[in-house]
């Protein structure tokens, strides 16, 4: 049998174990936390920046549910559920949302994929597309109102593989410079002008291309 010493040292040994559990543990569930509110601040922006006159978001972006993982629910919100519920796509396409492109999307830093075709987006394509989507690879602005020029920058997102920029009001030369890993282009119904990029060339995966 232990002595009261002994037991006292053995109750200490594992309070002080399972202290250094909590402690280790913390910095992950700061970082989910902090992944979390992230999402939650860039669909927020979305919802604030656009106006939605069929109330699609609206009635379904509602940020009133405590859970971490109410959001993956939202209408046009897809999560990785092995991204610890982090947003992953936002498909928001043909809801009749006006208004310009949402610069708040760097907030959503695991997105991959977003589709805002078929709406009334208008004005440019942000300069640092790069920086706002970091690891896009599916970019769909198709049949909206987007103008001026293709932002040289686009060719700075490495990991986009579809981009469909077709039906728009979209002005001067195709960036020099485009990605390599680009498997789909779309870029007719614009007001594009001069020379094919010679840097297609080196789109070895790129398989649709639609420039006319």
């Amino acid at each position: 049998m232990l002595l009261k010493s002994q037991t006292q040292m053995v109750l200490n040994a594992r309070a002080l174990v399972l202290l250094h559990i909590l402690v280790w543990s913390l910095p992950d569930t700061f970082s989910q936390s902090s992944s979390i509110l992230s999402d939650i601040s860039c669909l927020k922006s979305i919802r604030d920046s656009l106006e939605d006159p069929l109330n699609h978001i609206a009635t379904s972006w509602t940020f009133n549910s405590s859970t971490e993982d109410s959001i993956c629910w939202y209408v046009g919100v897809i999560c990785g559920y092995t991204f610890e519920n982090r947003v992953r796509g936002v498909h928001l396409a043909n809801m009749g949302l006006k208004g310009k492109f949402p610069s708040g999307l760097v907030d959503c830093n695991e997105l991959i994929s977003l589709d805002l075709s078929g709406n009334v987006i208008s004005g440019s394509i942000p300069h640092d597309i790069n920086e706002i989507l970091s690891n896009l690879e599916v970019l769909e602005l198709s049949n909206n109102n987007l103008s001026g020029e293709i932002p040289s920058s686009m060719g700075d997102c490495f990991t986009m593989k579809v981009v469909k920029l077709n039906n728009n009001k979209l002005s001067g030369q195709i960036p020099q410079q485009l990605n390599e890993n680009l498997e789909v282009l779309e870029l007719s119904n614009n007001k594009l002008s001069g020379e094919i990029p010679s840097s297609m060339g080196n789109c070895s995966n790129l398989e649709v291309v639609k420039l006319c």
